[in-house]
């Protein structure tokens, strides 16, 4: 006997075989217990999530000789003819291929006809939406006022493209995407028939590529059991969906916060030399953000970075989508979100804000994301590149040789002998300042590097006011963070004492008074900053 597709094999009987749809399948059957079932139904949604089975059960269900609870029996001649697809009466038809208007009239001019062996004749039209305007037109009448024997299932992924005159005749359910962990527990069930063992991580990973479609998901399944031998193995799942491992896409996000975008790039290049499908490693990465930006919000900590990084590989799908150069699309896309700690816009400003606050929340280091700056831990993406096509593993310190001995320059002509200019001498904080500015240090050099941004103001006996230019706007906010704030108090206090305070104040812009008549003029017209260049 020839081998059977699995989505083929265990498609759906009955109404209670269905997954993730109970809210039709519980009105069709009450529909069928009473008898009020319609003369035209119209199925919406995406692929995979059950449209065609369900028409099909229903067309062996009206006709079933001994229906159980609005179920079909299953093994009465009806159901036996209607599951091997040998009934005359029940007819499945494809409008991708069938959607001029001639094939609709011949189905009207056949429609009048008695049933040979059922009770009704049930007509499934698949992807409707695919039908002509003239075939659309040439169904109209018939599908408002069909022949009592007649009965017509339409389905569609597009419901946006049907007539609004055919909707208005249709009893409309919308099938919905199936959840994740639904798909899990149908795809054990599998395995466990077909007598495989697995490991949790494969079955989660093939729930996650089929995006709620149960078809994808027992297509993709058929795929990974072919490779391994009786054994359904994670390994084989990500080499045949084309995605990035768990341990490889937490290690890439890992580089895109700490802002590392040669180690980032790196990754992605890595991926696309290894033949991972570019698509899929982007979708997985928006789907990795939005479950750390979940994570993130149930914890009450901020969203914008990943709100950041979430729109800007939107703009990269859209990008891949109509681009020939797939791989540059996601090049950009990475380097553009290990880039959000130096992007001053104000999408930006707000990302690296929540970046700080989420860290200190978190009581993790943070890395000077500053260009030329290199990251506290050793990344083996990093220092001396080696080729593309030779990259270490991930998880592995690449091994270079021994750089060459160097090489001594000429000397240079010696010069005039100049007198030195006396060095200026290094600025250093009155007072106890200096001793409050080392305390922060001592209990959080982060928070002592937001504070150096800004210069001491005045200091008095158990105050201190520090003044932040345009440029310190954004280490002042951090500075206010409850946490952040009770360690400069806390210094405050060892230094100054109790009932010591300390205010922070904007640099003084400049004054009105001192700018020409003409300048003032220009201010007030356009309503900005003037600079005199000349």
């Amino acid at each position: 006997m020839a081998y059977i597709a699995l989505y083929r094999k265990y498609r759906p009987r009955r109404f209670i075989d269905m997954v993730g749809q109970e809210h039709i399948t519980r009105v069709l059957k009450k529909q069928l217990q009473t008898g009020q079932t319609a003369h035209a139904y119209l199925f919406c949604g995406a692929r995979g999530t059950g449209k065609t089975s369900a028409a099909k059960i229903l067309a062996r269900a009206v006709n079933c000789l001994d229906p159980i609870d609005g179920e079909p029996c299953g093994k009465c001649a009806i159901c036996a003819m209607g599951d091997e697809s040998l009934s005359a009466d029940i007819m499945e038809i494809d409008a991708a291929s069938n959607n001029g208007v001639d094939e609709i009239r011949d189905l009207r001019d056949k429609i009048s006809f008695a049933p040979t062996v059922c009770r009704y004749k049930v007509y499934i039209i698949d992807e409707v939406h695919m039908l002509s305007t003239g075939a659309f037109n040439a169904l109209l009448k018939t599908l408002e006022e069909p022949p009592e024997h007649a009965k017509f299932i339409l389905a569609t992924t597009e419901s946006g493209k049907i007539p609004a005159t055919i909707l208005s005749r249709c009893q409309r359910f919308d099938f919905k995407r199936i959840p994740t962990p639904e798909i899990i527990k149908r795809l054990k069930e599998v395995l466990e028939d077909l007598g495989f063992t697995y490991e949790d991580d494969a079955v989660s990973a093939i729930a996650s590529a089929a995006e709620g479609g149960m078809r994808d998901a027992l297509s993709i399944l058929d795929q990974c059991i072919a490779l391994g031998n009786g054994r359904l193995m994670y390994s084989h799942v990500v080499e045949t969906i084309g995605s990035l491992s768990t341990h490889e896409m937490d290690a890439l996000i890992d580089r895109l916060m700490e802002g590392s975008v040669d180690g980032a790039l790196r990754m992605a290049e890595h991926a696309y030399l290894e033949g991972k499908d570019l698509s899929m490693v982007l979708r997985d990465l928006t789907t990795a953000f939005c479950g750390r930006m979940v994570q993130a919000s149930e914890k009450k900590q901020p969203v914008e970075f990943y709100l950041r990084a979430i729109s800007i590989l939107s703009e990269g799908e859209t990008a891949m989508r109509f681009s020939q150069r797939p791989r540059t699309a996601l090049m950009a896309a990475i380097a553009r979100i290990a880039l959000v700690g130096r992007d001053d816009s104000v999408e930006g400003l707000k990302a690296r804000i929540a970046r700080l606050e989420a860290a200190l929340e978190s009581g993790a280091a943070i890395k000077p994301n500053v260009q030329g700056t290199k990251a506290a831990a050793a990344d083996p993406y990093e220092d001396v590149p080696p080729p593309m096509e030779d990259l270490p593993p991930w998880d592995e310190e690449p091994a270079y040789s021994a750089p060459k001995a160097e090489q001594k320059p000429a000397p240079l002509p010696k010069a005039e002998p100049q007198k030195a200019a006396p060095a200026a001498p290094s600025p250093k904080a009155p007072g106890k300042y200096q001793a409050f500015l080392d305390g922060v240090r001592k209990r959080s050099p982060m928070v002592y590097h937001a504070l150096s941004f800004g210069t001491l103001f005045e200091e008095g006996e158990k105050s201190v006011a520090i003044q932040f230019d345009e440029k310190g706007k954004v280490m002042e906010q951090t500075l206010r963070i409850p946490l952040n704030m009770r360690i400069v108090e806390e210094a405050l206090k060892e230094t100054y004492g109790e009932g010591s305070t300390i205010a922070f104040t904007d640099a003084p812009m400049g004054k009105q008074e001192d700018l020409p008549p003409l300048v003032k003029k220009a201010q007030s017209l356009y309503g900005t900053d003037v600079t005199i260049t000349d």
